[in-house]
């Protein structure tokens, strides 16, 4: 580790997290991309994309008030793109449920879902659209569910029935109307 340079700056932070993010290292990733943020030569839409994989990072290290804050940062910049959003909502989801704390996870677990169906309209991300439906779709089901909001709950399977429908999906459907009545 002798032989690294120590002078990395601007896009090089960018590039050196994105090669520790790929090689799962989660500490080296989470400090150059911060670092890359925090230089005031960052690239707009590159430090949108830092900043979401910041989020998943902290999210999957159950920082979770790490998380919040470089989210927010995220939600007042732009450009917003659907994927990440879906992508660092759903893990801040996760991470409040593997705590317990269903009145954190469901607002998070929501704003995934919303994204993954705005998501659907567009053809090309399809298959992984619908799975990403699903599993959203279920965070908001199991939040719910948890804090003992029995018509959230259900409201929540209900609209995965409809996004089935609407995407004529019948593992969706068949998915989503079995879970329903498991709950009932």
């Amino acid at each position: 580790a002798s032989g690294m340079r120590k002078d990395l700056v601007g896009v090089d932070l960018y590039y050196l997290g994105m090669l520790h993010w790929i090689a799962e290292n989660l500490d080296g990733t989470a400090e150059r991309l911060l670092k890359y943020i925090a230089s005031g030569d960052a690239a707009a839409d590159r430090s949108q994309t830092a900043r979401s994989i910041v989020v998943v990072v902290l999210a999957k290290q159950k920082k979770t008030e790490d998380a919040e804050r470089i989210l927010a940062d995220y939600v007042k910049n732009e450009p917003q793109k659907l994927t990440e959003r879906a992508r660092m909502e759903g893990e801040l989801a996760k991470a409040y449920q593997v705590q317990r704390d269903f009145v954190r996870m469901a607002p998070h677990a929501e704003e995934a879902f919303k994204a993954s169906k705005a998501l659907l309209a567009d053809a090309s991300s399809r298959s992984r659209g619908l799975d990403e439906i699903r599993d959203n779709g279920m965070l908001v089901f199991e939040a719910y569910r948890d804090t003992g909001n029995a018509e959230k709950a259900v409201g929540a399977l209900d609209e995965l029935i409809a996004s089935a429908v609407s995407t004529q999906s019948p593992s969706l459907y068949y998915y989503a109307a079995d879970a329903k009545i498991t709950y009932l």
